[in-house]
């Protein structure tokens, strides 16, 4: 059975996706957009399903228990909970101890409003700007839906993403709002400090028209709407792939069977032993040809 993709939710129309897995339950943000004078509450809810990848465990090649990493102080050993503090590394080995309470006071509380004041042409946005996460916003009520219906309409109409700075989850992020089908998207970038530079090389000249209709001609030849469903993640099949081998290996050979779950019974022979299954019915026989 073939895992659908999860990493094409957000396309260039929502109106050309096909919706192949459920909403999310449960809004991630809650809040106003604010254009000018208008505002609309709104709900925000994630549009792209966690496809992390499953966690390897270290474990003990004899037992197959799960090794345990306790936190130990090179001067003083096994250290307990409220014994770990956090510090900031300062360089030069140094470390500044941070209290729990500054930190909390330093948490930026969540925004209840974005206010969109720039707006720029959709294809203006650099790709690479994109972090990965996006949310769907979804009017409140019917209410809200009359401005959230007119903000959708004008960038939609001018094909225009409105920027803005959000704070949830303690961190401030820079958004932009577009419009997608009958809803906005709203996509968190990354600030420009943290995109690295292309590296240099010398662009080479094309000299062969031949060589370019042909590129051309195969663009041509291969242009047309995409079916995002069509990609598939492998990465799900051959998890479960390698489970089975090692399943496999680990039975002998054999495929897994099923655990005896028959009740424990008493041995006649030997009364301080319990057997289960096939094996209290050869100690009854024992016991019966001894008789």
């Amino acid at each position: 059975m073939k895992k659908r993709c999860r990493r094409f939710s957000c396309v260039e129309n929502a109106s050309d996706r096909q919706d192949t897995s459920p909403p999310a339950s449960r809004a991630a943000w809650t809040g106003c957009i604010r254009v000018g004078s208008i505002i609309a509450p709104v709900r925000g809810y994630a549009s792209v399903m966690d496809d992390s990848e499953p966690q390897l465990h270290q474990l003990h090649r004899k037992c197959g228990e799960r090794i345990q990493c306790p936190r130990v102080c090179p001067k003083h050993g096994t250290l307990a909970s409220e014994d770990i503090v956090k510090g900031l590394d300062v360089g030069s080995g140094e470390h500044i101890v941070l209290a729990e309470e500054s930190l909390k006071r330093r948490r930026p509380p969540k925004d209840e409003e974005l206010v969109l004041e720039r707006f720029v042409a959709d294809s203006d946005i650099d790709p690479v700007l994109f972090s990965g996460r996006h949310l769907y916003l979804t009017p409140t009520s019917s209410a809200s839906a009359v401005p959230f219906n007119l903000i959708v309409t004008v960038l939609g109409k001018l094909r225009k993403s409105g920027v803005g700075q959000l704070t949830i989850n303690g961190r401030t992020s820079v958004v932009a709002v577009t419009a997608r089908g009958p809803r906005l998207a709203m996509h968190f970038l990354h600030y420009s400090t943290l995109i690295r530079s292309v590296p240099e090389f010398e662009p080479a000249e094309s000299k062969s028209s031949f060589g370019s209709a042909l590129v051309e001609t195969f663009v041509d030849k291969h242009n047309s709407r995409i079916d995002w469903s069509s990609f598939h993640d492998p990465a799900p099949e051959i998890m479960e792939e390698l489970i089975a081998e090692a399943r496999t290996r680990k039975n002998g050979g054999r495929k897994r069977q099923r655990r005896n779950t028959a009740p424990h019974k008493r041995d006649r022979c030997n009364p301080a032993k319990t057997t289960t299954g096939s094996r209290a019915t050869a100690s009854r026989r024992a016991a019966a040809g001894a008789k």
